[in-house]
C-alpha cells in the first residue's frame, strides 16, 4: 500500500504553494475509528497537519455515521427518523446535512471545472475530427461514402456515443413553511440523455395570495425566479465562454418551456452560445416530450428527498436547508447512482466523461475539497 504524500500545505495562510516541502512529524492514535494518523510539518509556515486534514471526516466525532446518514438523505428519510435509527442526536443529523451539502456542492463544481475547464479542447476536439471526417467522406449526392460508424474516443468513456451538451431546463416549485404564502422555485439544468444535473439554484417566490398575506401581517416576499434563472444561465455561459476550437463554440442546445423571460435571460447571460428550443408546458408529459429529462429528474427528486414530498411534516423550514439537501442528492445522482437500469455500470457523470467510472458512495465523501488551493471556478461565481 502506497503511503500518503501531501501535495500542498492545507493551511490557507501558508505561502509555500509553489515550492512545498515537508517532513514527517510523528503520528497519533485516532480513537473514534481506531487507526494511526501520520503527522507532517510544513517547512515554509512551520505548521503541522496530518493525513486526516485531507479527509472529509476531519474533526468529526462520529465519522462512521457519515455513510449511513448520506444514504438516509437520498432515501426519503426524515432527520428525526435517522436520529432514532442510527442512535445519534437530531442536531448531529442537522449539522451533517450542512457539512455534506457544502462538500457535495464543492465536489461537483470542482469536477466540472477540471473536466470542462482545462480539458475542454481535448474533450471536444475528437468529436470535431469525427464530424470533419464524416463531412469529407460525403459524396456529391450527400450520402456518406462509408457506412461504418466512427468509434467513440476512448478518453471520453461514453458508452452511448452521443455528444453530451443537449440540455433541458425547467423550474421545480416547492415551499418553505407555508405552501401558499412562502413558495420556492428551483430552476434546474439537466443533460437530456444521461440526466446529469449540471446546475440548479433555489429562489423564493411571492405569495400566491398577496392580499391575504397582507391582512395576516406576513412579511412581503419578492419573486426571485428571474434572479435564480439568470444565475444558472450565467454559470452555463461562463462554463463554455472562451472554450472555442478553431473559432467555433461547442454545439449546445437548450430546451425550455414557453416562459417569456427565458429567451431574454439567455440572450443576456449566454449570447451566441446556445440554440434555444421552446416547448409548450401543456404538451403531454411522456417520453416523447423534449422536456422529459428534466421532468423525470424532478420526479426522482420528489421520490428521493423527504422535504419535497407533498403535504407532509418533512417540508423545508428554510430555503437554505433545501439547497444543501439538493446538493447531496445531485452529487449522489450524478456520481454514485447508476444512470439507469440499462446502464448499471455507469453513472451520469461517467456517461458525460466527467468521471472514468461510477464512483462508490465512500469515494464521494472520502477527500476534502480545499477551496483555498483549488480556486472556486469562475463559472460557479454568483451572477
Amino acid at each position: 500500500m502506497t503511503a500518503f504524500m501531501p501535495k500542498f500545505c492545507p493551511r490557507s495562510e501558508c505561502e509555500g504553494a509553489t515550492s512545498f516541502q515537508f517532513h514527517k512529524k510523528g503520528e497519533y492514535w485516532r480513537k473514534c475509528d481506531n487507526r494511526f494518523v501520520q503527522r507532517f510539518l510544513c517547512k515554509t509556515c512551520k505548521g503541522t497537519f496530518s493525513t486526516q486534514t485531507f479527509r472529509f471526516d476531519w474533526r468529526l466525532k462520529l465519522p462512521l455515521a457519515t455513510l449511513d446518514l448520506l444514504r438516509g438523505f437520498v432515501a426519503k428519510t426524515t432527520q428525526r427518523h435517522m436520529a432514532r435509527t442510527f442512535g445519534v442526536d437530531r442536531k448531529t443529523v442537522a449539522r451533517r446535512l450542512d457539512q455534506l451539502g457544502a462538500h457535495c456542492e464543492a465536489f461537483h463544481r470542482t469536477r466540472m471545472e477540471e473536466r470542462y475547464g482545462r480539458d475542454w479542447h481535448e474533450l471536444w476536439a475528437p468529436w470535431k475530427q469525427v464530424d470533419d471526417q464524416a463531412a469529407a467522406n460525403t459524396d456529391d449526392q450527400g450520402s456518406p461514402a462509408s457506412a461504418q460508424a466512427q468509434p467513440t474516443p476512448p478518453e471520453l468513456d461514453q458508452p452511448s456515443g452521443w455528444w453530451p451538451w443537449s440540455l433541458v431546463f425547467d423550474e421545480l416549485e416547492t415551499f418553505e413553511q407555508h405552501h401558499i404564502h412562502q413558495p420556492l422555485t428551483v430552476p434546474t439544468l439537466v443533460v437530456r440523455g444521461s440526466l446529469f444535473v449540471v446546475d440548479f439554484e433555489v429562489g423564493k417566490l411571492a405569495s400566491r395570495r398577496r392580499k391575504q398575506a397582507e391582512e395576516e401581517g406576513r412579511a412581503p416576499r419578492q419573486s426571485e425566479s428571474r434572479l435564480a434563472c439568470q444565475k444558472v444561465f450565467g454559470r452555463l455561459g461562463r462554463l463554455v465562454q472562451g472554450r472555442m476550437v478553431d473559432g467555433k463554440l461547442p454545439p449546445i442546445e437548450l430546451s425550455t418551456d414557453k416562459k417569456q423571460g427565458y429567451r431574454k435571460w439567455l440572450l443576456q447571460c449566454c449570447p451566441g452560445v446556445v440554440r434555444h428550443g421552446r416547448v409548450s408546458s401543456k404538451r403531454r408529459r411522456d417520453a416523447l416530450n423534449p422536456l422529459a429529462g428534466v421532468n423525470l429528474t424532478f420526479a426522482m427528486m420528489r421520490d428521493g428527498l423527504s422535504r419535497l414530498v407533498r403535504r407532509n411534516w418533512a417540508y423545508s423550514k428554510k430555503a437554505e436547508k433545501l439547497g444543501k439537501h439538493l446538493w447531496i442528492w445531485v452529487a449522489w445522482r450524478n456520481y454514485a447512482r447508476q444512470a439507469s437500469n440499462a446502464e448499471r455500470w455507469h453513472s451520469p457523470a461517467s456517461l458525460m466523461g466527467v468521471e472514468r467510472r461510477r464512483l462508490g458512495l465512500a469515494e464521494l465523501v472520502q477527500k476534502r475539497v480545499f477551496r483555498t488551493r483549488a480556486a472556486r471556478p469562475l463559472w460557479a461565481a454568483a451572477s
